[in-house]
């Protein structure tokens, strides 16, 4: 959880107990989150700075600084311990957790990078763009992208992985909408129904 003081709090959720907190853990505010394991934590700032966390207590593990912009999602890969990095600044990093410094990172997309999952195994990462651009990147060639879906008329904010072969996207036109991987494929909206 992070609150306006940049905290980085672990809560029992059962109790409402606060278990650890960090004061100030980031110079900006935190823009994103994400859960690795039972033990670490990500978050990534405003400014584009990573921190890898020890949510048993508070203990910062690792920080990386390869992005110049916000960082705008997270995606991880628990069997090679690989996490994947979106940013504003149009490019994808790729970070072995045990290891200082980045694997990889993508070339300058030319649009802000906002979201990211990790289909077909492991093979393919899917990355949503700023322009409605779905990016696909084939694993271990991070350079550019290996293949475009284009259609969306607005932001991809969010991605989740339905899956090895289904994504669903959500944009700021307020459709969420499914695609196919491989073969890439628009193949319809999800639409919600609320009855009172």
């Amino acid at each position: 959880m992070t609150v306006l003081d940049r905290s980085i709090q672990v809560i029992n959720l059962e109790t409402g107990e606060t278990l650890v907190k960090k004061v100030d853990s980031h110079d900006c505010p935190i823009y994103c989150i994400l859960r690795l394991n039972e033990n670490t934590l990500a978050t990534g700032d405003d400014n584009g700075i990573i921190k890898l966390w020890d949510i048993r207590n508070g203990n910062e593990i690792m920080e990386y600084s390869e992005h110049q912009d916000f960082i705008s999602d997270f995606a991880f890969r628990a069997d090679t311990r690989t996490l994947l990095s979106t940013s504003g600044d149009g490019t994808l990093s790729i970070y072995d957790i045990r290891r200082p410094d980045s694997i990889a990172m993508s070339d300058n997309q030319d649009d802000e990078l906002l979201s990211v999952t990790i289909v077909k195994d492991g093979r393919k990462a899917v990355v949503g763009t700023q322009e409605g651009i779905v990016n696909l990147f084939t694993w271990n060639n991070w350079g550019d992208t290996s293949d475009r879906i284009v259609g969306h008329p607005q932001s991809i904010d969010t991605l989740v992985k339905i899956n090895e072969d289904l994504v669903c996207t959500g944009s700021s036109d307020g459709i969420i909408r499914l695609i196919g991987i491989l073969p890439n494929k628009f193949l319809g909206q999800v639409v919600l129904m609320i009855t009172l």
